[in-house]
């Protein structure tokens, strides 16, 4: 990638892969398969976060990456890897930003990566903020960003 944070091996038009996965989807397969190997392998720790980074970058608004195959294959490789199998894991250090500002830090401790956590910033934010998730370390964090806000109805004058 551009930024050199994520990895993943494309299919030429007309590839397919063993399962007849093409187009994005066949990617998604291909890297996630290369992710399983990595793994296995014990090396290269920096290349399958990439992969992770890009798997979960490319993970479509149905939480499935485009087809059966390739989401089990994708799911495979991020369970795998939350099991441990990236021996250097370390607290994840996360900032939420509003309207580029820093609004809150917290870490995420290693024994807790796959917990979920809400945080609460309406007492923060006033009017219209845009939200930003920066992660401090190099762990390739994975997020969901979830947002819910009530507006208050019109009044209406009763006749």
């Amino acid at each position: 990638s551009p930024d050199g944070k994520q990895t993943w091996w494309p299919l030429e038009d007309r590839q397919s892969t063993l399962f007849h996965g093409r187009g994005p989807a066949g990617t998604v397969e291909t890297t996630a398969m290369a992710a399983l190997a990595l793994m296995k392998s014990g090396d290269h720790a920096g290349t399958v976060r990439g992969t992770l980074r890009w798997l979960v970058a490319n993970k479509d608004e149905h939480g499935t990456w485009g087809s059966t195959q390739a989401t089990v294959l994708a799911l495979k490789a991020l369970i795998n890897a939350s099991e441990g199998v990236l021996a250097d894991a370390q607290p994840r250090e996360i900032e939420i930003l509003g309207n580029g500002n820093p609004i809150r830090t917290f870490t995420i401790p290693v024994d807790q990566f796959d917990v979920v956590r809400q945080e609460e910033l309406t007492s923060l934010l006033d009017g219209e903020t845009r939200l930003t998730i920066r992660e401090l370390t190099e762990t390739g964090t994975a997020y969901q960003f979830l947002v819910r806000y009530h507006l208050e109805p019109e009044a209406t004058a009763l006749t």
